[in-house]
């Protein structure tokens, strides 16, 4: 308990403060939904320029496509959380040992969906 309590007692109070850090530790993410926002808007309008054609077969995809990404990133966030605790404890065995296993799930679920892009055209 003693250590709880001073991890509480150095704890900055100032609510102004405290939403400050988490805005600064948020920013790169914030920056990183920005662009795929304005990636897919400029994406959109390309289409539309194209013809109505395009841009349906654009808003048929984009579901898709959403659903992939959600899933990809709920993967890649997945272990953070254990990563984040092993990292507060010292352990530096246990975070080397979950570190590697994240990236080959990555690795092993990026395989996959790399052959399916690349040869999206013969598949359909």
């Amino acid at each position: 308990m003693d250590e709880r309590q001073s991890l509480i007692e150095e704890t900055p109070t100032n609510f102004f403060h405290v939403i400050k850090q988490l805005f600064t530790m948020g920013l790169p993410f914030i920056a990183g939904r920005l662009s795929v926002s304005l990636r897919m808007f400029l994406i959109t309008a390309m289409a539309a320029k194209l013809n109505l054609i395009s841009l349906a077969v654009l808003g048929l995809a984009t579901p898709f496509f959403l659903i992939t990404t959600a899933f990809i990133t709920g993967v890649i966030a997945a272990p953070i959380s254990t990563l984040a605790q092993q990292t507060t404890r010292s352990d530096q065995a246990d975070f080397h040992h979950t570190f590697q296993q994240a990236l080959w799930f990555i690795v092993l679920l990026a395989i996959p969906l790399t052959f399916i892009l690349y040869n999206v055209d013969h598949l359909f």
